[in-house]
């Protein structure tokens, strides 16, 4: 897609007239039409400014910042305490496995939500851990409870609680910024930063009816190894590659995150929980280490200003961010994406013979199936209702 498709295709979406991205971007009616039709082809430096114009006059163009991953360790090793009383789900309804991780024994396990447990005599005490799937499930309990992060994080306080690792995340619902032009930018080295390392990947998909091949960029910026790292992704082109989303229906188009361990973890979720400012947190932490330049006349970054496409994602011109959560449902999805992919295709066939032949080979292995503790305490997890699994405060 060349920069005049783009561009119409964003008007059209934003429902705004050439007359409009023309006075925000300080150029004329006639400049923008020509760029539309392929009449002329801006600089890369205008392409950044009309961008940024435009997406100023997106009417819905607020970020979101989620929780991506939360892993706390406390000192204790009373799990059904951490259990009851921090995450508030009874203890009865979860499924206990006899291995873990990171040096751990075994743990407890309600859905994408874990926590492992170590011996007595052990210094790791008890671990809390929620990817991405298991913090929205974990959303839809703190919604059931009337509570939010802030209050989870307040009542973690209160225990000997070690920060291992936070992700914030800033989901992007209309590509406010070019996960390639940055690329190009620290390529460049047309940026401040006080990470010292930067690094690029790309993944693909050829899509068969149209030959048409699709590239998602990912730019992490620090090292992967230290207790604060950025990743920059086009999420929407990761969707369509791992899960077959189009384009079209990806919700969020880039995803900014920010990943935090250890004291570097602990002072972001200090510094939300004094000021319950998050625009505030992220965007000071993002400014402290890195800063994109546009170049100046001079060779000396310090007279360069800054990229107007970055000032724009920073918070010039643009709705405030706000702490958002994006309930799910508890849900079996590695357990039906394993059997959509390993499953499914063997008993379609099965079923199929089934029909021709006049049998019932299948409810006949079904019926002598048994099923074990585990499958029968994850049919508790996955039938109950919310407000049976959550530990009542006036009992």
């Amino acid at each position: 897609m060349n920069f005049g498709q783009w561009l119409r295709e964003k008007r059209e979406d934003y429902r705004v007239s050439q007359q409009q991205v023309a006075v925000e971007s300080n150029c004329s009616r006639r400049y923008i039409s020509m760029i539309e039709t392929d009449q002329y082809e801006p600089s890369e430096k205008m392409q950044a400014a009309i961008m940024a114009a435009v997406e100023r006059l997106n009417p819905n163009r607020d970020l979101e910042l989620v929780f991506d991953y939360v892993r706390l360790r406390f000192d204790t090793h009373d799990v059904k305490h951490v259990i009851e009383n921090l995450l508030k789900i009874k203890m009865t309804y979860m499924l206990y496995e006899d291995y873990a991780f990171y040096g751990y024994l075994a743990k407890y396990v309600f859905s994408h939500i874990q926590v492992m447990i170590s011996p007595e005599e052990d210094e790791k005490g008890t671990l809390i851990e929620m990817k991405g799937q298991g913090c929205r499930e974990f959303e839809s309990l703190l919604v059931a409870q009337g509570r939010s992060w802030f209050d989870f994080f307040v009542q973690c306080e209160k225990e000997k609680v070690h920060y291992k690792r936070i992700d914030l995340a800033i989901n992007d619902k209309i590509g406010i910024l070019s996960i390639p032009y940055l690329i190009e930018k620290c390529e460049r080295r047309e940026l401040t930063s006080k990470f010292r390392s930067f690094q690029e990947l790309s993944s693909g998909k050829l899509e068969n009816e149209s030959e048409q091949l699709f590239i998602g960029r990912t730019l992490y910026i620090g090292s992967l190894k230290s207790d604060i790292y950025f990743c920059f992704y086009q999420k929407n082109i990761e969707q369509m590659i791992k899960k077959g989303v189009s384009l079209e229906e990806a919700e969020i188009k880039n995803r900014y995150e920010l990943r935090l361990k250890n004291d570097r973890a602990y002072h972001a979720i200090q510094d939300l929980l004094i000021y319950r400012n998050c625009e505030q947190t992220i965007f000071n932490i993002i400014h402290a280490y890195i800063v994109f330049l546009e170049v100046g006349k001079t060779k000396k970054k310090a007279n360069w200003e800054m990229d107007p496409m970055w000032a724009q994602f920073m918070g010039e011109n643009r709705e405030k961010l706000k702490l958002t959560t994006a309930p799910k449902p508890v849900e079996l999805s590695q357990t039906m994406a394993w059997l959509r992919k390993q499953v499914a295709p063997t008993l379609k066939m099965l079923l199929l013979i089934d029909r021709e032949n006049n049998t019932n080979k299948i409810n006949e292995l079904l019926n002598e199936t048994n099923l074990s503790k585990k499958h029968e305490k994850m049919i508790e997890q996955h039938t109950l209702m919310i407000k049976e699994l959550l530990v009542d405060e006036s009992e």
